[in-house]
């Protein structure tokens, strides 16, 4: 290969300088859309982080709400047990009674027959 002359060379070194200026300001415009989209990703993720918070929070008081929602359904089955013992003891006491009731009845139309009996009256049957 026959040696260049010094313009060629120095055509050849500008040729390779245009180049490589090209391509540093190619390099440059890439960084920059980067660095625009890294801070448009950074606020999307501080948004998605704001969001995450909102959320967790409001799990939070969800939980919490559950929570006493368990309680409360719990206290009602208890105060509904007693409730239906106390209606059963009820249901009891007046069964007992109509009982008691129909023997006291039964004793006064038996009396009420003796003594229409005894006053020289027919008996009622």
């Amino acid at each position: 290969m026959p040696e260049r002359t010094i313009d060629q060379r120095l055509d050849a070194l500008t040729s390779d300088l245009e180049s490589l200026s090209a391509t540093v300001s190619e390099t440059s415009a890439t960084v920059s859309r980067l660095s625009a989209t890294v801070s448009e990703l950074s606020a999307t993720v501080s948004h998605v982080s704001a969001t995450v918070s909102d959320l967790s929070a409001t799990v939070s008081r969800v939980s919490a709400t559950v929570s006493d929602l368990s309680a409360t359904v719990q206290e009602t089955q208890r105060q509904m047990l007693r409730t239906d013992n106390a209606l059963a003891t009820l249901v009891e006491n007046s069964a007992r009674d109509g009982e008691a009731i129909r023997a006291l009845a039964r004793i006064a139309e038996i009396h009420e027959r003796r003594l229409t009996a005894l006053e020289g009256g027919e008996p009622k049957p």
